[in-house]
């Protein structure tokens, strides 16, 4: 799988934002792992936006390894999904966590429009403390580069956040992170086939 002469991927990729969660509903930024690892769970909506998402977007689909992030909105997403889907394995993992909003965690959530602005045009924005783009984008191929390396021929489904998932897709079209606001919005739940642009090298998945 990959682009003619570019990037060539051993397993087929999904990516999923996780279920609507109790952050969603109140309006809040849940990203450091002091809130997000034990709080901020799925909502029962949550819970059913993740078994309807599944049951349409990963019908028929066999081999199927989750990837999610160990936050619990994410582990909770996959656990409703597991009980719907074929999955073979479950991975819970740091490299798909949240972007960590540095002084804006806890805030409200209008605050993700100034982190998105200061990071126009510049992948290593880390005004008040946020995690930069450039830094997101190199964890969530690692990520991707940890499946690569341990499964072949497998579907991998990647469960993790909006802004994680935003820039990873952002890399697969071969964009800079910072332009990961270019693209339309995942929203809770949804699932997205990601695939290699035609002559797409990332180094950060070279074997």
């Amino acid at each position: 799988m990959g682009g003619r002469n570019g990037l060539r991927l051993k397993n087929s990729y999904y990516i999923m934002r996780h279920g609507q969660s109790e952050a969603n509903i109140g309006r809040y930024i849940c990203s450091s792992p002091a809130g997000g690892l034990n709080s901020c769970g799925l909502t029962p909506e949550g819970v059913r936006q993740a078994r309807e998402a599944a049951s349409k977007s990963l019908a028929g689909e066999r081999d199927i390894v989750v990837c999610s992030s160990d936050f619990l909105r994410a582990r909770q997403t996959s656990e409703a999904i597991a009980k719907i889907l074929p999955i073979e394995e479950t991975i819970h993992t740091p490299l798909l966590r949240e972007r960590f909003f540095g002084t804006y965690d806890g805030g409200d959530d209008t605050l993700y429009q100034e982190v998105w602005r200061a990071d126009w045009g510049n992948p290593y924005n880390q005004e008040a403390g946020v995690e930069s783009p450039a830094a997101v984008r190199l964890r969530a191929l690692a990520a991707v580069h940890e499946c690569e390396r341990r499964y072949k021929g497998r579907t991998i489904l990647l469960i993790s956040h909006g802004d994680t998932l935003q820039i990873l897709f952002a890399a697969f079209l071969g964009l800079s992170p910072e332009r990961h606001r270019e693209m339309e919005p995942i929203k809770n739940a949804e699932i997205r086939r990601i695939v290699p642009i035609d002559g797409l090298r990332l180094k950060e998945l070279e074997p």
